[in-house]
This record gives C-alpha cells, structure tokens and sequence, in this order.
C-alpha cells in the first residue's frame, strides 16, 4: 500500500512533462498558421496529457511495471556522500588530463599543419 503513493506520484509527474510537451508542439505547430490565444495549445495539452497517460494508468500491466521499478529502486544501494565525492575527483581529473592531452595534440597538429601549408 505505501508504494500507491510513489506511483501516483510517478503518474501525476507524467501527466505534467506529457501536458508541457503537447503544449509546446501544439502552440509550435499552431504559430505556423496564426498566432491563437494562449488558452487553446493549453487546454489541448492539458487534455492530451490526461487522457494519454490516463490510458496507462488505468492499465493494471502497466500499473503494476511501475511498482516494479519502485520496489527495485528501495532495493537499490545507494552510494555514501564519500564514495560519490571521491568518483566525482576521479572524473574530474581525468576530464583534466584529457583536455591538456587533446590540447596538446590540438597544437602539435597545428604546427605540423603550419608547415606543410607554409613550405
């Protein structure tokens, strides 16, 4: 029962991205043609967004796949404060490193090129 919530919540938040990208493409599409009150792309995204993911959400197969994924992520070990800065250092410089090797081949090459163009 306590994962119903997530999943709702899962669905509300996909009612919303599924209403704000109806509502850009439809206010796209329409400004093409003229230029129609803000009002209209709103309401047909609005409506798109409810009635498409109402489809899944009633759907017990699909209902049920996102409890699934809700109770694989509780399961989930997530890493320590620690353990994430230190990954985050390692990535850090070894994106360091390679811009200063890239840009030493940048500006090797440039030399070579130099002067096969200049001879």
């Amino acid at each position: 029962m306590g994962d119903r919530k997530y999943i709702h919540l899962v669905f509300l938040v996909l009612v919303l991205v599924t209403s704000w990208v109806s509502i850009k493409s439809i206010d796209l599409v329409w400004s093409m043609f003229a230029r129609p009150d803000k009002l209209w792309p709103e309401l047909m995204g609005i409506g798109i967004g409810i009635i498409v993911v109402g489809f899944y959400w009633l759907k017990q197969e699909t209902f049920d796949w996102v409890g699934a994924i809700i109770h694989e992520l509780k399961r989930v070990t997530w890493p320590t404060k620690t353990e994430t800065s230190s990954a985050t250092m390692v990535v850090v410089i070894t994106v360091i490193i390679a811009a200063i090797l890239m840009g030493m081949f940048d500006w090797f090459w440039a030399l070579v090129t130099d002067y096969i163009l200049l001879t």
